[in-house]
């Protein structure tokens, strides 16, 4: 990437060396951008509260032969009420690590970009963080261009058949009783949760209620997770969270 000035998410942090950071940086011109914040954890380092995951700012990067450099970084966007819960701030962790894990580097990505951008100001303002998840996390299976058949079955297109119902990543959907086994991903979940997924990818905003919210959350970050094929900390923390709540 060339020497430029970028509006990005912070995606991902990881401590490198005494005082440095590399970051996963989302931007609509180039998509996902690997960048070295030097002495950003440096005591009163200017570079710190921009390096954060989740921190909305303009980026003054420079072209270096592996990865860009942070030259300066200026907070723009802020979502406080992420801050203050930690359901909020789960969820929030849990959406940026998917798309971290799920697009490639280096390509444009208006699209996700204005996704995440509306995702994280819906869970900012939400009164229930579950419903802004499960929507966000629907959509962005939409937006990039992997919408599950939730509500029929994704190889003959049937309706669903059964209540819990089968669901699987590898098929694209749900699965008919029966020939689930054909799919080591394929899990059961309650249809009401299938059909409400179905719902929620059409809308523009998240609703202001959401029957069988846990099961719903736990029904996408599980599809998420089968999706990538691999460990995604941060969604397992938000399933947890449903869990814990639903026992207690």
């Amino acid at each position: 990437m060339a020497d430029s000035v970028a509006e990005a998410v912070v995606l991902l942090r990881r401590d490198v060396g005494e005082n440095d950071r590399l970051l996963h940086l989302l931007t609509q011109e180039a998509g996902i951008v690997v960048a070295l914040a030097k002495g950003s954890r440096k005591p009163g380092s200017r570079l710190a509260g921009a390096s954060e995951p989740l921190s909305a700012s303009k980026f003054d990067l420079a072209s270096a032969r592996h990865r860009s450099i942070v030259r300066a970084a200026h907070q723009t966007r802020a979502w406080p009420g992420l801050r203050r819960d930690f359901g909020k701030l789960s969820a929030a962790l849990s959406l940026v690590e998917i798309v971290d894990r799920s697009m490639p580097h280096g390509c444009p990505a208006p699209d996700v970009y204005a996704w995440l951008m509306g995702s994280l100001a819906a869970l900012d303002h939400s009164e229930d963080w579950r419903i802004g998840y499960a929507w966000a996390a629907a959509r962005l299976l939409e937006v990039e261009g992997q919408r599950p058949a939730w509500s029929r079955s994704a190889e003959a297109g049937g309706p669903l058949d059964a209540n819990p119902a089968w669901i699987s990543a590898a098929a694209g959907g749900h699965v008919p009783m029966g020939r689930h086994n054909r799919f080591p991903d394929a899990f059961l979940t309650r249809a009401e949760a299938l059909i409400a997924l179905d719902k929620l990818t059409d809308l523009g905003a998240p609703p202001p209620r959401l029957k069988f919210a846990n099961e719903t959350v736990t029904a996408v970050a599980r599809y998420w997770l089968a999706v990538i094929g691999a460990r995604l900390p941060a969604t397992h923390a938000v399933m947890t969270y449903v869990t814990q709540a639903a026992d207690s």
